[in-house]
């Protein structure tokens, strides 16, 4: 499973579950404990997904990968800013 496809899953489950307590959580009769440490635990969630994803980050050599393709991309936009304000003059 990729990277982006299993953070989007994350977010999404994360944003449903406290969405549902958000709303339900009255009405279910839920209390201010139970409902803290599940917000908690999704933070931790979140929190150890952004880890493992800078882990993947840090130990790619893949080229391929977002952070190579940015740096191509941030060295065309460099040029054309550049060439832009030679060209404002």
């Amino acid at each position: 499973m990729s990277r982006s496809v299993r953070t989007v899953i994350v977010i999404l489950g994360s944003a449903l579950v406290f969405g549902s307590l958000w709303l339900l959580g009255n009405r279910m009769q839920i209390g201010a404990l139970i409902q803290a440490g599940v917000i908690t635990g999704i933070g931790l969630i979140l929190l150890i997904g952004a880890w493992t994803s800078l882990r993947d980050v840090a130990g790619t050599r893949d080229q391929e990968q977002d952070h190579f393709t940015r740096r191509a991309y941030s060295c065309l936009m460099v040029w054309l800013i550049r060439g832009s304000s030679l060209i404002s003059r």
